[in-house]
């Protein structure tokens, strides 16, 4: 620094600004640099996504970064990883009221901007929450409500494999959804990877929940295939597992179904009052379960069983939608005629659960639709496909998912007749009225809670794609009557062989119970909570190949050789399973599971899943 440098800091010159003086200056200078900071936090506070007004945080990387990355440059010692051009999606901007909005929104998908904004929330606990929402008079509890309902975490995508986004279904909004490629719908699964993935890495805009309670789904049939439900003898029916399915799925259907709760921005005397996704559609891809041949004849030749298993669970399903206030629901299938009986009949098991069911309309014409039923406030379709180009495909000669999603499409785009298009969409509704798009089968039972519907529409909103955990169902020997399953005594067949599922000795005997809508007293177990990269029971070159992994233990007993039951040794059968709590959702089934379909975790929780608390696990890890 020179001398002249140096007085010029000491003594500074007189200005020649009208008598203002230098130090008049930098004050002014400090105060408009204050305010420039001031709005910068400001915008920062936004991307945080923390108005606890709204309960949705957005994460993109593991790190709890607290403030954002633009044109690569990062304001905190965190700089998050910004993925190139295979990212498709948007980009994520700050909006009003904390909530993340979307650049582009009407542009090409594959337009991705170098600006990535990543968002944080506070590290409140939803405990202190409760406590504020305690405190606060009985005049105010909505708006209490309102403010201080737990935040929804979503998983940072970067903490998930392709394979885990993978339950059969997914939620779109409406742009999410007629973007997705037909020509990359190749097999059914595609149908679910192409919401997904683009070049076989999951796009930034797929999210999953860290509280899988929230967002879930129940799979049956691998379970009931893994009971051997067809086992069935005219003259000793008491050996069939059917019973035990049915009155699992019953216990649901009497139990745990409730009348979706009512919007309160529609709860007006003037307005007809509505749900949350009242303008959402839930297609269901219907495919009728039917046993192999050689199985089928042990099963029943009238169908009898084998239709009381497909309509009670496809009841159950149906039952789910309309829990979580879907305005409508179109069950897709190729076959009419059979398609068109189940779908009676579960309306016909629905109609004993319901108020008022109103039937609607009922058409056996031979164009896409046989049925049009509403109950409550929710429309039911069923629609019966017979283009060849949206079923077949080079790897798949029944396509359905497939052909749910270009029917859909076309109605949407107003390719169809118009009274194809009514059949999709419905008669009274614009092909605008619907917004969100719901994809799922016939065996699968949505979970999630009232609570959290109003967050996941504004998380669909801003462009989210939300994908449910699959919670799967494993056969466990407390869901078995006791004369059904175990060791062989004597002459006695039992139909499932006690090597073919967990005995309940031991780690698998400590099953913990699930009670999402107890109250947050400490006592029940509210809430499941992600355990992030951990696939203990797939991960490890030490495991025996096998397939599906969950049945890599089970060995049946082979009596007529001498073979005997020990408990013991079948549950050293399966070390794979030994790293998972056993857990039965109460709000559910029942049925015990343990793990997703592709081995990721989640723990019980009585406090709920706050997020720091993941984030930190997943650092230390």
């Amino acid at each position: 620094m020179t001398e002249q440098e140096v007085k010029f800091r000491r003594d500074p010159l007189p200005c020649r600004c009208h008598g203002i003086t230098t130090m008049t200056r930098v004050l002014f200078g400090l105060t408009i640099l204050t305010a420039i900071v001031g709005t910068l936090r400001v915008h920062v506070t936004l991307l945080n996504g923390d108005d606890s007004s709204n309960g949705v945080s957005y994460h993109s990387q593991v790190e709890d970064i607290l403030s954002f990355t633009k044109n690569g440059h990062s304001t905190t010692k965190f700089r998050p990883t910004v993925r190139n051009d295979h990212d498709v999606g948007d980009t994520f901007v700050s909006g009003k009221k904390g909530f993340i909005t979307t650049t582009d929104w009407m542009n090409s998908k594959n337009n991705i901007s170098n600006d990535t904004f990543i968002s944080s929330t506070s590290h409140r606990d939803e405990d202190e929450d409760d406590d504020n929402s305690s405190s606060s008079s009985n005049n105010n509890t909505k708006s209490n409500h309102t403010k201080t309902s737990p935040l929804l975490h979503f998983i940072p995508y970067d903490q998930l494999r392709e394979r885990d986004y993978f339950s059969d279904s997914w939620f779109l909004n409406r742009r999410r959804f007629l973007d997705l490629p037909l020509e990359q719908i190749g097999i059914v699964e595609d149908a679910v990877f192409v919401a997904v993935s683009h070049n076989k890495r999951p796009m930034n805009h797929c999210r999953m929940l860290v509280d899988w309670l929230q967002f879930g789904v129940e799979h049956l049939s691998k379970w009931w295939n893994e009971l051997q439900v067809w086992v069935y003898s005219d003259d000793n029916p008491q050996i069939s597992l059917l019973p035990t399915v049915l009155n699992k799925i019953d216990h649901y259907l009497q139990h745990n179904v409730h009348p979706p709760p009512i919007d309160d921005a529609t709860t007006t005397t003037t307005e007809t009052k509505t749900t949350t996704f009242h303008n959402a559609i839930a297609m269901i891809a219907f495919v009728a379960y039917k046993p192999k041949p050689r199985q089928r004849q042990q099963f029943d030749r009238d169908q009898t069983r084998r239709n009381a298993l497909n309509e009670r669970t496809l009841a159950a399903t149906i039952a789910s939608l309309y829990q979580a206030g879907f305005g409508r629901v179109v069950m897709v299938g190729i076959h009419q005629q059979e398609d068109a009986m189940h779908f009676r009949n579960a309306v016909t098991i629905l109609q004993s659960l319901f108020p008022s069911p109103l039937f609607v309309k009922n058409s056996t014409t031979t164009t896409n639709t046989t049925i049009h039923i509403g109950i409550s406030n929710m429309e039911l379709q069923h629609v019966h496909v017979h283009n060849s180009e949206w079923i077949t495909t080079n790897f798949a000669r029944f396509n359905i998912p497939r052909a749910a999603i270009a029917g859909m499409q076309a109605a949407l785009r107003n390719e169809l007749s118009i009274h194809e298009q009514q059949q999709w969409l419905g008669i009274s509704k614009t092909t605008d009225h619907w917004k969100y798009f719901y994809l799922t089968e016939p065996d699968t039972i949505l979970h999630t809670q009232p609570h959290v519907l109003p967050k996941l529409k504004m998380a669909l909103d801003q462009g989210l794609s939300l994908f449910p955990h699959r919670l799967h169902v494993i056969p466990h020997e407390a869901d078995l009557p006791p004369t059904l399953g175990g060791h062989k005594v004597g002459d006695a067949e039992y139909v499932l062989n006690a090597g073919e599922f967990l005995p309940n000795i031991g780690h698998f005997a400590n099953i913990t119970d699930l009670n999402p809508f107890a109250p947050k007293d400490g006592a029940n177990y509210i809430s499941c909570c992600d355990d992030g990269r951990y696939w203990p029971g797939v991960d490890g070159s030490h495991w025996k190949k096998c397939k599906p992994w969950w049945t890599c233990g089970r060995k049946k007993i082979d009596y007529d050789k001498g073979q005997v039951y020990n408990a013991t040794a079948i549950a050293n059968n399966n070390p794979r399973l030994l790293p998972y709590p056993m857990m039965r959702l109460n709000s559910g089934t029942g049925a015990v599971f343990a793990s997703s379909n592709h081995g990721r975790r989640c723990l019980p929780s009585k406090t709920g899943c706050i997020l720091h608390r993941y984030l930190n696990n997943q650092q230390q890890r």
